[in-house]
């Protein structure tokens, strides 16, 4: 017995995975807006509406608090020399 797929079945899985791809900007597009980080496409492209209604429940962060949330999750994927991590948070306790 062939299998072959018809027009419909192949119109439903394109559909189905543009529908996820949307899902995905969107959800990035929200976070993105509320401050949060951009792994939310990768959320919304698995996972589709449930992370869309996800991210939009979250609450805003301020702009200081996703400033210090990039500022981390720069420096742990870049360690740079102990020395100028000391002396960068000595000038921002300074400028407080």
């Amino acid at each position: 017995m062939e299998m072959s797929m018809t027009a419909l079945d192949w119109g439903l899985v394109i559909g189905g995975i543009v529908w996820q791809v949307g899902c995905g900007l969107l959800c990035s597009y929200v976070a993105t807006e509320k401050g949060r980080d951009s792994v939310w496409f990768w959320i919304g492209l698995f996972f589709g509406v449930f992370a869309l209604i996800a991210v939009a429940g979250l609450p805003a962060l301020s702009k200081e608090e996703a400033q210090a949330r990039l500022r981390e999750r720069r420096e742990r994927d870049r360690p740079e020399d102990p020395e100028l991590q000391e002396w960068r948070r000595k000038m921002r306790e300074k400028t407080i």
